[in-house]
C-alpha cells in the first residue's frame, strides 16, 4: 500500500512557491499528492481532490498576501479541519504563511483556530522555515548523518601590519579551531616577510588563456617552465609562512588525517589598508609543500578569504535554488567590456542536469527599478533569491564605486539604452534587505575585491569573484561542481572547494 503523503492546499497565486515546498518536501523524503490533472482551482470540490485530502498524512496551508478569497479553497480548509477532528491519529493541519502575513489573518479562515501554531517564513525563505515546518508535521528532520561528515579543522592566518618603518614585515596569528569542537582553540605568533612577488598578470593570462589555444612544441616547453616556476613560488610562500619553526606543532595538528577530517585555511586581514587587502589578493591556492600543491594532496586543503562583515551563518538552502543574472549594457559605457553572455551561457549550460533542482532568471530590462521589483515580489511570495550574478561595468570615482545599471525608459522600448549609476553601498544594502546570501561578480580583480569589500560589510554572507576572461569551459565545469555541492547541504565555501577541485583534477587543458 502506497504511503500516505502530504497534500499543500494554497491559492492559484501560490502556485509556484508550492511547487517550491513540494520539492523540499520531497527532498526530506516525505511524499506530496501532485495535482496532476489540475482538478483544483474550480467551484465544485472534485472527488479527487476530497479524497485526497481526507486520505492525507497532514495537510498544509499556505496563506499569502496575493491569496485573494476563493470560495474552493476555504472548502478545502474545511474538509481538512472536519478530518483533523474525526481523526484521532498525528493527522493535523498546518498553516503555513508567507512573508508579509499578519497571522490575524487565521481568524478569516479557521473556525475553530488551527490546533497547530502557523510556521511564519521570513525574508530568510523556506530554508530557514524548513525545520520548525517539519517539527510540526512529527518528521524526522533529513540529518547528514549518511554523509559522514568529518571534522573540519580549520587554520586562520590573520595578518597585521608592524611597524610603518618596516617594509614587508608583517605580524602573523595562527588560530587552529576544530569544528565540531574537539579541544580548545589552539594559538601562535610570528614576525614574517617579505612575501614573494606575485607573478607578473600578463603571464598568468597567457598561461591560463591563451596557452591552450596554441599548444605548439614551443610554448608547451614554456608551459612547462611556468609550471615549475608556480610551484616555486608556493613552496616559496609556504617557507615564508606555514613553515615558520615555532608553528610546527600547530601545523603538524592541522595536517592531521586522522581521525577523518577536512582541512581549511582561512586567510584574513586585521585591517583594511591597501596593502593588507593585496595580501588576500595573493594565489595562496599555490601553496606548495615537499610533496605537492596542499588543494591537490591526498588531503586536499580548502582555502577561503575573509573579510570584515558578512551574515551570521546561512540557514541550508531549500530546493530549488534560485539565481539571479544581472548583465546591464548601457550604449554609453566604455567599449571593449566582455558579452555578458560569456559568463551566463557557461552556467545555463553546467545547470542543464540539475533540471527543476535549479531556478535561473534573467533581470529584464536590467535597470534598478527592475531589480528592486524583483527582490520585492521574491520576498512577498516566500522565493527569495539564493544568489545574485552581477555582470556589468563598474566605475571608480572620488567618491567610491559605481554600479552602471541601464536606465530606466517609460512608454516603449528605446533603441538607445542609457546608463543610470548606483552607488556600490545602495546596491549592497538593497541586497542585504532582501536576504540574498551570496553575490557573484564578475570583473577585474583590483574593483571586484573593492566591491567583495562593501557587499560584505553590507552584511552579505559570501562573495565569490570571477575573472571576465576565465574560459567558457572552466565555468561550466565549475559551476557544475558548486551547485551540486549547494544541493547536498554543503556550505558555500565548501561548494567553492569543490568547484576548484574539479578544475584541479582535470589534467586536460581546453
Amino acid at each position: 500500500m502506497a504511503a500516505a503523503t502530504l497534500f499543500i492546499c494554497h491559492a492559484l497565486t501560490e502556485n509556484d512557491f508550492a511547487r517550491d515546498l513540494g520539492l523540499a518536501l520531497e527532498t526530506c523524503r516525505l511524499p506530496v499528492w501532485r495535482d496532476s490533472g489540475q482538478l483544483r482551482g474550480s467551484e465544485r470540490l472534485a472527488p479527487d481532490v476530497r479524497w485526497a485530502i481526507e486520505q492525507a498524512a497532514q495537510v498544509i496551508v499556505v496563506l499569502g498576501l496575493n491569496t485573494g478569497d476563493p470560495s474552493w479553497l476555504r472548502r478545502e480548509i474545511e474538509i481538512a479541519q472536519e478530518a483533523e477532528r474525526r481523526r484521532a491519529d498525528a493527522y493535523r493541519v498546518v498553516p503555513l504563511l508567507l512573508p508579509g502575513v499578519d497571522p490575524a489573518i487565521l481568524n478569516d479562515w479557521f473556525t475553530p483556530l488551527p490546533a497547530t501554531a502557523p510556521i511564519v517564513l521570513t525574508a530568510e525563505g523556506l530554508g530557514a522555515a524548513l525545520p520548525a515546518l517539519l517539527a510540526a508535521l512529527r518528521a524526522s528532520p533529513l540529518v547528514d548523518a549518511e554523509r559522514n561528515l568529518p571534522v573540519l579543522s580549520d587554520l586562520t592566518l590573520t595578518f597585521s601590519p608592524t611597524d610603518p618603518e618596516t617594509t614587508g614585515r608583517w605580524l602573523l596569528t595562527a588560530d587552529l579551531s576544530h569544528y565540531p569542537e574537539t579541544g580548545p582553540p589552539a594559538g601562535a605568533q610570528a614576525l614574517f616577510g617579505p612575501l614573494p612577488v606575485p607573478f607578473p598578470e600578463r603571464i598568468l593570462h597567457w598561461y591560463w588563456q591563451d596557452y591552450p589555444r596554441w599548444p605548439t612544441d614551443t610554448v608547451r616547453r614554456f608551459a612547462r617552465r611556468t609550471d615549475a616556476l608556480l610551484a616555486q613560488w608556493g613552496r616559496t610562500l609556504y617557507q615564508a609562512t606555514l613553515n615558520t619553526p615555532e608553528w610546527q606543532t600547530l601545523i603538524t595538528d592541522w595536517r592531521k588525517a586522522e581521525p577523518p577530517r577536512e582541512h581549511r585555511l582561512t586567510i584574513q586581514a586585521s585591517a583594511l589598508a591597501p596593502d593588507t587587502t593585496s595580501l588576500l589578493a595573493l594565489p595562496w591556492e599555490l601553496l606548495h609543500d615537499s610533496t605537492g600543491f596542499l588543494i591537490q594532496h591526498k588531503q586536499p586543503v580548502e582555502f577561503q578569504r575573509r573579510l570584515p562583515g558578512g551574515s551570521a551563518p546561512v540557514f541550508p538552502t531549500a530546493v530549488p535554488l534560485r539565481l539571479l543574472m544581472v548583465n546591464p549594457r548601457p550604449d554609453n559605457e566604455p567599449t571593449g567590456h566582455p558579452d555578458h553572455r560569456r559568463s551566463a551561457w557557461p552556467l545555463f549550460e553546467a545547470l542543464k542536469s540539475l533540471g527543476g533542482l535549479v531556478e535561473t532568471k534573467v533581470l529584464a530590462p536590467p535597470t534598478q527599478a527592475a531589480l528592486e521589483k524583483a527582490l520585492n515580489e521574491a520576498w512577498s511570495a516566500g522565493r527569495p533569491f539564493t544568489a545574485l550574478h552581477l555582470d556589468g561595468y563598474l566605475q571608480t570615482t572620488g567618491e567610491g564605486q559605481r554600479f552602471a545599471f541601464e536606465a530606466s525608459v517609460d512608454g516603449p522600448i528605446d533603441k538607445y539604452r542609457g546608463v543610470e549609476f548606483t552607488p556600490i553601498p545602495a546596491l549592497a544594502a538593497l541586497l542585504a534587505t532582501y536576504r540574498v546570501h551570496l553575490v557573484v561578480v564578475t570583473g577585474a580583480a583590483a574593483a571586484a575585491a573593492t566591491l567583495a569589500t562593501t557587499v560584505l560589510a553590507a552584511g552579505i554572507a559570501a562573495v565569490i569573484t570571477v575573472h571576465p576572461d576565465t574560459s567558457a569551459d572552466a565555468l561550466r565545469r565549475f559551476w557544475g561542481a558548486f551547485h551540486e555541492e549547494l544541493l547536498r547541504g554543503a556550505r558555500i565555501s565548501q561548494a567553492v572547494f569543490a568547484g576548484q577541485r574539479r578544475l584541479a583534477s582535470d589534467i586536460y587543458r581546453s
